[in-house]
């Protein structure tokens, strides 16, 4: 399962281990033209990903790093923290499926003292309340990520009204997703106050399915609107690299006030809905094949 499209390197399901992962990381400390790496379930594991990390100090290419499900724990999460401090170019980083939830200590340093991280993947990292909040203080004084997936983790209300917290301060999220995760309709009630703020951007919200109608219902009363995408944001990574902005711009309808936005976004438009038929059913394909 290698590919390698110039700048774009898969290397998905190849096991890989530490020994890969140490070649990659000399090919990496040499600044190749590499932008994109993917390296999703190659049992990497933590002597590896510290080998990456420590090559992505210095490189000035690299802008996405995909380490999903590669069985890093809290050494590794250190050595991609202390990465983010000094690296200035990395933009998008997933660590979707790792066990690091309780180590996010290096990262939320690294987030505290980075300016160019846009995208941050920790969905099924068993993230706590403790970490979301380390997590939220780190974004409240660097506020430039725009994507942030927690879904599939263990954050409560105090880890979520953390996250609200930071989204009051100035957050300019576009997308948050939340699903799969035990925090109540007090969360929610934060979450409600966060995005009645003049700074508020959030496009996607995404929510545990039992307190989504509770959300929409406040959202509708207090005149603001949340829009829907019809393709989560944090899944764009499965798609090549050159379609991802043309289908967020289709899918992703503009967020708005008042009860005329409240009709507007409650539909896709006549006029775009075959598109957006027609683009989903191209995703399905594209990510049953991946």
């Amino acid at each position: 399962n290698a590919e390698y499209m110039g700048t774009v390197l898969r290397l998905r399901f190849n096991v890989i281990a530490k020994e890969g992962a140490r070649a990659l990381a000399a090919l990496l400390s040499r600044n190749t033209p590499l932008a994109e790496l993917f390296l999703a379930f190659n049992s990497i594991g933590n002597k590896g990903v510290v080998a990456i990390a420590r090559s992505l100090r210095a490189n000035t290419n690299l802008t996405l790093l995909g380490i999903r499900q590669n069985n890093i724990t809290g050494v590794a999460v250190d050595a991609l923290g202390s990465m983010l401090e000094h690296n200035r170019h990395l933009q998008t980083l997933y660590l979707f499926c790792n066990d690091i939830g309780g180590d996010l200590d290096g990262i939320a340093r690294g987030i505290a003292a980075n300016d160019s991280l846009l995208i941050l993947d920790l969905a099924k990292c068993n993230v706590s309340d403790r970490s979301a909040e380390l997590l939220a203080a780190a974004l409240e004084s660097r506020q430039r990520l725009r994507e942030l997936n927690l879904e599939s983790n263990l954050i409560g209300d105090s880890g979520v009204s953390a996250i609200a917290a930071a989204l009051r301060a100035g957050l300019q999220l576009r997308s948050l997703s939340l699903r799969e995760n035990p925090f109540s309709a007090v969360a929610v009630s934060a979450l409600i106050e966060a995005l009645e703020t003049e700074c508020a951007s959030l496009l996607f919200l995404g929510l545990p399915h039992e307190l989504r109608s509770p959300v929409l219902a406040a959202l509708v009363t207090r005149n603001v609107v949340l829009s829907q995408s019809l393709w989560s944001p944090a899944r764009m990574h499965l798609l090549p690299s050159n379609l991802r902005a043309r289908i967020r711009t289709v899918l992703i309808i503009a967020r708005s006030r008042g009860p005329a936005g409240v009709a507007a976004s409650a539909r896709v438009p006549a006029r775009v809905l075959p598109l957006c038929l027609l683009v989903r059913a191209f995703v399905f394909v594209v990510t049953s094949m991946l």
